[in-house]
């Protein structure tokens, strides 16, 4: 058994999901999936059949099209685009602590909205401090500053960064996405 990660591509070669290659074997043989890439992240036999698993597989005439859509903002995925990272960085010192929250730059108190743009991952520590106040307050009269700004990610950047080291067989592919 293998929990080797492997990205499936739609039929238009874009990035659809990431599975493990225990759940690729079966599509291999039944041909709805085809090899995109000649790395091998697993080797499946039995007494009759060897199936070797490409790090990157193609569906066969699958093609997703919410995949173009943005997918739905919720703390969770804010702390996934953000590796897990908190986004402040106070005092010139990037925080280096986990991020377990997600905070409202502008906060829902004020009217803010859950939408990417307006959270950030953070950890418990700077969510608490920083509270109900507006980022801007934050930055004009303490001089914080973000990480990166937040943005909208694609579907298949939330995929990616769930995962921690890919095989260099996604690189086109990531590159696309990025």
């Amino acid at each position: 058994m293998s929990s080797e990660h492997v990205l499936l591509l739609d039929a238009a070669w874009r990035i659809d999901q990431i599975l493990t290659a225990e759940d690729v074997v079966c599509d291999l043989i039944d041909g709805t999936v085809v090899p995109a890439s000649s790395e091998i992240v697993a080797i499946f036999r039995s007494p009759t059949t060897t199936v070797e698993v490409p790090a990157v597989v193609a569906a066969v005439g699958h093609v997703h099209v919410f995949a173009r859509r943005p997918p739905r903002c919720t703390p969770r995925l804010v702390r996934i685009r953000d590796r897990n990272s908190c986004q402040f960085i106070v005092d010139g010192h990037a925080c280096d602590v986990r991020a377990t929250t997600a905070d409202h730059l502008h906060p829902e108190s004020l009217g803010g909205l859950d939408e990417w743009t307006n959270l950030v991952a953070a950890c418990e520590k700077h969510n608490a401090y920083k509270a109900a106040v507006p980022w801007t307050v934050m930055r004009d009269r303490y001089g914080w500053k973000l990480r990166r700004q937040p943005t909208t990610p694609s579907r298949g950047e939330l995929l990616v960064a769930a995962v921690n080291r890919p095989p260099e067989a996604w690189a086109p592919f990531l590159a696309a996405v990025a």
